[in-house]
């Protein structure tokens, strides 16, 4: 059953609920997510992450959406259109959702609303996950998607405390999208 979940950009008011997320599920955000948890550790850091967001979203350099669970519009995910190349028409989808409500599809109808909106609206032409091979979730989420596996990128991410991780590029181009 889909639920009426919403997805929005953030306002300043969120703030308390972005960084309750972030807290609750530091140890889901530290290793993939982890520059977007440091900011977002305290309601003012929250604060400070969402007028910074609304910049990048009005300088068209990067769209950060809540994920609202819909009897109390709490904000319980989040998911970004990042690195934009606006020459290329490309750009990356990072996304994370608090263990409370994963695995029951939010995060999948999130990005193909998300995929959708950077085709259609932004007109970008190719759209990348990037997951490290042992995030079963993202690359699960990818996969329904219809993403597809292309290349392993070699010390692709810094995690704080490990060794620098090979993560697996996954693509998704426009003129795919109809075979889905």
């Amino acid at each position: 059953m889909d639920q009426a979940f919403q997805i929005t950009g953030f306002i300043v008011e969120d703030a308390r609920d972005l960084s309750d997320l972030m807290q609750a599920n530091q140890d889901r955000f530290r290793r993939f997510l982890p520059q977007t948890l440091a900011q977002n550790l305290s309601t003012t850091d929250s604060e400070a992450y969402i007028i910074k967001k609304k910049v990048a979203w009005e300088n068209r350099s990067e769209y950060t959406y809540a994920l609202r669970e819909p009897s109390q519009n709490m904000v319980v995910g989040i998911a970004m259109i990042k690195k934009i190349d606006w020459e290329q028409k490309t750009a990356e989808l990072a996304y994370g959702i608090g263990k409370v409500y994963s695995g029951q599809g939010w995060m999948s109808r999130t990005i193909k609303r998300i995929a959708a909106i950077a085709f259609e609206e932004l007109h970008l032409q190719t759209l990348h996950i990037v997951a490290h091979h042992s995030n079963f979730a993202s690359i699960a989420v990818a996969h329904r998607c219809g993403f597809r596996w292309e290349k392993t990128l070699p010390k692709e991410h810094t995690v704080p405390g490990e060794a620098v991780l090979d993560m697996e590029l996954y693509v998704l181009h426009n003129s795919d999208r109809q075979n889905n």
